[in-house]
């Protein structure tokens, strides 16, 4: 039986202009692991945000690619790994940032 690597997922979050700026790495490094990062208003209103991680394991997003500007406010973040195989239930934890003027 052979011993299964604990693949961890981490995230930065920060908040600027309006827009949520997410970046982060999965540990160890994998190529090409879809990433999905969660965002969720103070009102339950959640917004998605999809990437894949580069050779070096890092990722980022944020949301200009929705199209759309923030509300005021705090928003939660988190970053899941969404692919099978070794990144498999990978999830990051949940960070708090605040949308300001």
């Amino acid at each position: 039986m052979r011993a299964v690597k604990k693949v961890s997922l981490e995230i930065r979050c920060e908040a600027g202009g309006r827009a949520i700026i997410t970046w982060g790495a999965i540990s160890p490094a994998l190529q090409g692991v879809p990433v999905v990062v969660e965002i969720t208003d103070e009102k339950g209103q959640t917004f998605l945000l999809y990437t894949d991680s580069d050779a070096a394991g890092h990722f980022s997003a944020n949301t200009v690619q929705l199209q759309r500007r923030m509300e005021l406010g705090k928003y939660s973040v988190q970053a899941f790994a969404t692919a099978g195989g070794p990144a498999a239930e990978a999830q990051s934890d949940v960070i708090v940032v605040v949308v300001k003027t």
